[in-house]
């Protein structure tokens, strides 16, 4: 992930980021992201007007973007190393956006780099996929907390 704010997100990181906010809903068990990681990590920031984390959540979609089209060129020359490189990367910043099931499509990705890199094609089209929904997702949940930055961009 090559994008010019170079992962800005990951200064945020702390033990315990993790863990759900008191009297959040759980996400819907399709729900692309779970925004109850998002508003534990604008808790751990102390973001209260949502600049913060809505920058971050910017940065994330650019770099995520660039990951899915650089996903998909080393799946397709077989850079089993590239692909190793990208899914690690990309799978632990998805974690902390709350974009679980993408986390989990990256980590079977990852797994099939080494043992299994016929299914890389497979699982990189539903990669893709997942990143649509979870970017989408993203997207709306920005717009929420910061509305002047547009719906879309």
């Amino acid at each position: 992930m090559s994008g010019r704010h170079h992962h800005s997100y990951r200064r945020c990181r702390s033990p315990g980021w993790t863990g759900a906010v008191r009297g959040a809903n759980i996400a819907a068990p399709n729900a692309p992201v779970d925004e109850a990681v998002i508003a534990e990590l604008r808790n751990q920031i102390d973001d209260e007007d949502g600049a913060a984390i809505a920058h971050l959540i910017e940065d994330y979609l650019e770099e995520s973007a660039e990951s899915v089209h650089e996903l998909r060129l080393a799946v397709t020359v077989n850079d089993i190393f590239q692909v190793l490189k990208l899914t690690h990367s990309w799978k632990s910043t998805s974690v902390i956006f709350g974009a679980t099931q993408l986390a989990a499509l990256l980590g079977q990705a990852e797994g099939a780099a080494i043992r299994a890199p016929d299914e890389l094609a497979a699982l990189t089209a539903q990669i893709e996929h997942e990143h649509e929904r979870v970017a989408a997702s993203l997207r709306r949940l920005r717009h929420r907390i910061r509305p002047e930055q547009g719906a879309d961009r």
